[in-house]
This record gives structure tokens, sequence and C-alpha cells, in this order.
């Protein structure tokens, strides 16, 4: 039996961007990527937390993932995992937080994406985030 992985990816370009970098790395090690509503062995979520909405729709597709399959592996990156970790990884069903640094390491992850099937662009990642710290932006917090 495939062991089947599963992509929840909110946000923006880069978090699209990670996301495919980390769902070339679970097919090459083996993992089927299930799109429809059968249940996964693995979830990873890619949360944004720009704004409280986008906050709220994180925590619904961890909550999701674990309501599918209370006994799969949950995954989540992302904004919200870089900004609220100990409340990410307190979330029942939670397995592990992948901040952007440790991501590489944990899951010997290299950057870069070889496939863009299923885009009509490809992605070219040329920062993460923005240093400006401006008063009502949260970005570079995280």
């Amino acid at each position: 039996m495939d062991k089947t992985v599963k992509f929840f990816t909110l946000g923006c370009k880069v978090n699209q961007y990670d996301a495919e970098v980390l769902k070339e790395h679970f097919l090459n090690t083996g993992f089927k990527e299930l799109k429809s509503g059968l249940k996964a062995d693995v979830y990873v979520v890619n949360t944004c937390t720009v704004t409280h909405a986008a906050d709220r729709k994180s925590r619904y597709y961890i909550q999701y993932a674990r309501r599918s399959n209370p006994q799969a592996k949950i995954f989540v990156a992302g904004c919200l995992a870089e900004l609220s970790s100990d409340r990410v990884l307190s979330m029942p069903g939670v397995t592990q937080v992948l901040k952007r640094r440790d991501a590489e390491d944990i899951l010997n992850v290299s950057s870069g994406i070889s496939d863009f099937s299923g885009r009509t662009r490809a992605f070219l990642k040329v920062q993460d985030g923005c240093n400006r710290f401006c008063s009502y932006c949260i970005v570079p917090l995280v």
C-alpha cells in the first residue's frame, strides 16, 4: 500500500513555492499525493498569518486533517507556524512544526523546484518576506 500525503497551502506565492519544495520531497521519498477527499497518512498544512481570517483558516485545515485521519502525521509550516510555533504544536494531532530554517535539516529538503506541472507560470523565489517593519504589517516578524 502506498504512503499518501495531502497538502493545504494558504497565503502568498512564497508559501506556494515552499509547499512545492515540500511536495517534491514527499513524492521523491515514495509518497503519493492525494487531492480528493480520501484520508491521507501525512498532512502538510502550510499556514498564513497575515490576517485573523488567515489564522482561522490555517487552524481549520489543521483540525480538518486531524478529523480526516486521527492517526495521520500532521506537519505544519508557514507563517503561523513561525510566529506561534508553541501554540500550533499544542494543537491536537500536530506532529511537528516545520520552521523555514529547520525544514532543510528536518526533512533533508533542498530548495528548488524541478517540476511546474499544473501551472501556467514557473516560480522563481527571490526573497522570503520583507524587512521594512511597517507598523501595520506582521510579515517581517515571520
